[in-house]
């Protein structure tokens, strides 16, 4: 849980971070902690074309990402009612 009170920011961003993390966890803070009509934004490393499972894997056990692709970016912002 981030240490800051509901609604007090206007913009929050991050950068290289949701793909190491729980994302709906993180996602659900990110706009607990952002204003009413306030701006989430995130610059997250994304697969261009999905890759087979190995290779997801793979790269999952010697970085600890989690990566998505573009759709499922998309779909995950929309899932906690951001608009992409």
């Amino acid at each position: 849980m981030l240490p800051f009170k509901n609604d007090l920011f206007d913009i929050v961003i991050g950068e290289s971070v949701l793909a190491f993390l729980n994302k709906q966890r993180a996602l659900s803070e990110c706009v607990r902690v952002t204003k009413p009509g306030g701006y989430v934004g995130f610059n997250e490393a994304t697969w261009v074309e999905e890759p087979s499972v190995e290779f997801v894997e793979y790269i999952s056990s010697i970085t600890g990402a989690k990566l998505e692709t573009p759709n499922g970016w998309k779909s995950l912002l929309e899932n906690f009612g951001l608009k992409t």
